[in-house]
């Protein structure tokens, strides 16, 4: 291995010294024009960010200082000149100037510095001379300007690099002068077309005005620039379109924006400053996990620790939130450390940081957490009043559930439908929770609000480990008993296709003749779901002798789940109005029910025969909700149709609920019909994008109302490009619409 790796740097002096004699050669036999000219296109290969293009090339070449425009006489003959390289280069088929070999690019990096020194501050002047030519002095403007835009960047095919790289050379460079040329040109009037450029070339830039001097050079990473702006007097807190200041858009450069960081914070800059998001110069540091500039904000008295963000994309956290979403135990920790700091904060989605951590099973963020002096261990959240122990239950997180109880979590609370923690560990089986905590004493007995006990939750969720821990588990179990609409734990499993459960309770003395509230026996419901093997083991359980012979009924609900459409049409006849509007504790009504098995045909029956579309099961999901939760957008219309309640939710707004499952053809029509809209949503930028690809103008004024921005960036782009790249007439609509 040794001697391979001696070979290696052998052949590495050699190619050098080869690569050497060829520039002198070249440099002989060329004359002293061409040569000039050669060294150049040499230059800047050996020194641009990316390979260019033979068009880029041409006019990076031609550009000159106080150019007014690049005319064809000034054009070099790129591709010509590149054939006196003597085989150093070639064009690709994307028509990009490359070197021949990887060894060949190797070489010119490495000596770059001494075969053509100065090269980041050339290449700097020609950006800057670039972007000040009297071409770019005015912005494109008018419905068209997308494409007008687009047109300018054909016409002018250095334009994108001068836009997107010229940071980079500038500051790299060591003159000073070209910090002295960057000021004048972000002070001049042709920053007003840079930003333009910027607000389409650069995925990570939102506005397209009103931006300062400042901002762009904290956004540039240009640290010597901010400064001599600072003592020309600029405003350090500087507010753009969307109210972000220098020092954010600073913070949001991670580790790279450390040095700029520290000039604002030392101008006076104001950490505590939010923008019209609710986001702080805290916050986007955190976002993109820079533990340095974190550690510069922490030393500030006041940086809004606590601020919660109302980000219309979604995607921003109160701080303390965001460290634990980036996993980042440094970030958190420090942020522990603020007195200021409060450490019950809830998310966007209204959970607190201990209860994310339990939801996510992460020991670390748990420990610390717990280990602060002003947790509420108890905190329950917003939708189902769980606690972190319940979420810690449901995540299957064992350490996080004993860790919690030895802090003392109250083991007895119940959730918003009277639940107790043994009936969510039961509901996704966690076996191993299941019998802790009835080791803790967890009385097993307790009904929920249907009268239903951890029995029925292991039933229903098909839960068979935790079914039978239970049962060999407390000697008392009533293992018959019936929950409010009468149904016991047999009943439950008698709908499953999996027939464990029935052998379970059979073989632990469950009766198959105990009738519910509707008279149906277990044995009744096993029939109507035509549960074969049920029905087989329900022969050998107590109470069979009273039921054998019995002809059961079929509710209407079961028959939507069997019958075809003919059949049922005939039954929806004769049907009460009572029967059309009774509602089962889980399956609700019976047009939850249609709605909830994507039968739209079986919808409408029910509400021309006086279905009630706005009754709810037991837990509150009306039958929009379900049509939503099962997909289907034709149940959803038929609702409509029938002046269904569109803001009748449990938790989310029902469009919200609908982005959130992907179904974003049922947010639009919600959008469309008057769903309230709340300018704190999340899905306000997402919402905005699909009604302006469907070009829904009723959905996209709404949107824009409640807060939602024409010119905010979702994915690299904003609604406003989007408008125009699919229609500039609907663009235009929207704008005389609002005048």
């Amino acid at each position: 291995m040794d001697q391979v790796e001696e070979n290696l740097k052998s052949l590495s002096g050699d190619l050098d010294e080869i690569y050497s004699k060829t520039l002198t050669r070249m440099q002989r036999s060329l004359r002293p024009n061409q040569w000039q000219v050669l060294r150049k296109l040499l230059l800047w290969i050996a020194w641009a960010q990316r390979p260019l293009s033979i068009s880029e090339m041409e006019h990076a070449l031609a550009v000159r200082p106080s150019l007014n425009d690049i005319t064809k006489g000034s054009i070099l003959p790129i591709r010509k000149i590149t054939t006196w390289s003597a085989g150093l280069l070639f064009i690709d088929s994307d028509d990009l100037i490359r070197y021949i070999h990887p060894t060949t690019s190797r070489y010119f990096l490495q000596q770059r510095e001494t075969t053509f020194p100065n090269g980041d501050g050339i290449i700097a002047h020609a950006c800057l001379d670039y972007l000040n030519m009297t071409s770019f002095r005015e912005t494109v403007s008018g419905p068209n300007k997308h494409s007008l835009f687009w047109l300018r960047l054909k016409n002018y095919p250095f334009l994108e690099y001068s836009v997107l790289q010229s940071s980079q050379h500038i500051s790299r460079s060591t003159s000073k002068d070209d910090d002295y040329r960057a000021l004048t040109f972000l002070c001049s009037d042709s920053r007003n077309f840079f930003l333009q450029a910027l607000y389409y070339l650069d995925e990570e830039w939102s506005v397209e005005r009103n931006a300062t001097a400042m901002h762009v050079a904290a956004y540039m990473g240009l640290t010597h620039v901010i400064s001599e702006l600072v003592m020309a007097g600029e405003a350090v807190d500087a507010r753009d379109a969307f109210g972000a200041t220098p020092l954010m858009y600073a913070a949001a450069k991670g580790d790279d924006g450390v040095k700029d960081v520290n000039c604002l914070l030392a101008a006076g800059a104001d950490p505590a400053l939010s923008c019209q998001m609710g986001s702080t110069a805290l916050i986007r540091a955190v976002n993109v996990r820079s533990a340095a500039v974190v550690a510069r904000l922490i030393q500030e008295p006041d940086i809004s620790i606590n601020a919660v963000p109302s980000d219309p994309n979604g995607t921003s956290e109160p701080a303390i939130v965001a460290a634990f979403y980036a996993d980042d135990r440094d970030i958190f920790d420090v942020l522990l450390t603020r007195e200021d700091i409060d450490v019950n904060l809830r998310s966007t989605r209204g959970y607190s940081t201990l209860q994310l951590a339990t939801l996510e099973g992460s020991i670390w963020a748990t420990r610390a957490i717990l280990s602060h002096k002003d947790i509420d261990i108890d905190l329950e959240d917003p939708d189902d009043a769980w606690t972190p122990l319940f979420s810690a239950v449901s995540a299957g997180f064992t350490e996080g559930v004993e860790l919690l109880l030895g802090h003392g979590a109250n083991l007895h609370h119940l959730d918003k439908n009277s639940g107790t923690v043994l009936m969510r560990a039961a509901d996704y089986d966690r076996e191993d929770l299941v019998g802790l905590l009835l080791k803790r004493g967890l009385d097993s007995h307790v009904p929920d609000f249907l009268g239903r006990t951890v029995l029925h939750s292991a039933a229903v969720n098909m839960a068979w480990d935790s079914l039978k821990l239970i049962l060999e588990s407390v000697p008392d179990i009533d293992v018959n008993v019936q929950g409010k609409g009468g149904e016991t734990p047999l009943h439950d499993v008698c709908r499953q296709d999996d027939s464990t459960g029935v052998m379970i309770l059979v073989a632990a003395g469950a009766r198959c003749d105990i009738r519910d509230e509707e008279g149906r026996t277990p044995m009744d419901i096993a029939t109507n779901n035509r549960r074969t093997l049920s029905l087989e083991i329900l022969k050998t359980a107590k109470g069979y002798e009273n039921v054998t012979g019995s002809r059961p009924t079929k509710s209407l609900t079961e028959a939507i789940n069997t019958d075809p459409a003919n059949v049922l049409q005939r039954r929806i006849k004769k049907t009460s109005v009572e029967e059309l509007n009774f509602a089962k504790a889980f399956s609700g009504t019976p047009l939850c029910q249609a709605c909830w098995r994507d039968r739209s045909d079986v919808a409408e029956m029910l509400l021309k025969a006086g279905a009630d579309p706005n009754l709810t099961n037991a837990f509150n999901r009306a039958p929009l909700f379900l049509a939503i939760e099962a997909g289907s957008l034709s149940c959803l219309q038929v609702l409509i149709s029938h002046k269904a309640d569109i803001n009748q939710t449990p938790y989310l707004p029902l469009w919200e609920y609908a982005m959130a499952r992907r179904q974003k053809d049922m947010a639009l029509i919600l959008l469309e019909h008057g769903a309230d809209i709340s300018n704190g949503s999340g899905y306000l930028q997402l919402a905005l994008h699909f009604a302006v690809r469907k070009k829904s103008i009723v959905a996209t004024k709404r949107l824009l109302e409640a807060g939602a921005s024409m010119q905010l960036k979702t994915g690299g782009y904003t609604a406003e490009q989007l408008a125009e790249s699919v229609d500039a007439e609907f663009l235009a609509q929207l704008t005389l619409d609002d005048e």
